[in-house]
């Protein structure tokens, strides 16, 4: 579950993002979550009031916990620089190896000075801020002593969806996000991502160890 459906299953009237009042991205949040809103039908939006937050998983011996923004609030923005201490608390809360998250709509993959580790995949819906049309996901693979976690840039008819974004009058700052790959505001980014606006985004996989004894283990 993430805010939006969250909101969408209480029937909520606006998404819960954790925007700013009165910023650019509130203000343009009240077009989409109204359309979104109005779309979903009653039956889906009791789906999503039962989804799960969080799910955990085993993969390779690790165990991981899905959470939409941190374990303390669905609605919490986490970056790459965020600081480590912040990571951990949700690490511990959770009493995993790993947390995946999204919410920030920035793909990265940190390890933390303990062995634990944190991973966003990126977003499906929106660029990541790097100046191409592109959208990102990941896929986890277990290895020998570890995982394999590999970032993934899918590229897709963005200019059929920026069609159908303008049929359904939807906002025009971000139909033009899915094509120049610039997010219309950054408020909600930190200083070194947002130094980081317009370049391309590019991975190497990723092979996190698992940690002896493994750190975060709940017996």
């Amino acid at each position: 579950m993430g805010n939006c459906e969250e909101a969408l299953g209480e029937g909520g009237d606006d998404c819960r993002c954790g925007f700013e009042k009165g910023s650019q991205c509130d203000l343009l949040s009240v077009r989409w979550f109204a359309h979104a809103s109005s779309h979903v039908t009653p039956a889906h939006k009791a789906w999503m009031a039962g989804l799960p937050h969080p799910i955990t998983f085993e993969m390779g011996g690790a165990k991981f916990a899905v959470v939409h923004g941190h374990s303390r609030d669905i609605s919490e923005w986490v970056f790459a620089s965020t600081p480590e201490a912040e990571k951990r608390v949700a690490l511990d809360d959770l009493g995993v190896d790993g947390v995946i998250a999204g919410h920030s709509g920035l793909p990265f993959t940190d390890v933390l000075s303990d062995g634990r580790l944190w991973h966003n995949p990126g977003v499906i819906g929106v660029p990541a801020n790097d100046g191409t049309p592109r959208v990102w996901y990941s896929v986890l693979d277990p290895a020998p002593g570890g995982i394999v976690i590999r970032h993934l840039a899918l590229d897709y008819d963005y200019e059929g969806a920026r069609a159908g974004m303008a049929r359904e009058a939807l906002p025009d700052a971000y139909r033009q996000a899915l094509k120049d790959g610039l997010w219309p505001n950054l408020d909600v980014l930190p200083t070194a991502e947002a130094a980081l606006t317009g370049q391309a985004l590019a991975f190497d996989p990723v092979t996190w160890i698992l940690p002896e004894p493994r750190v975060g283990k709940v017996a």
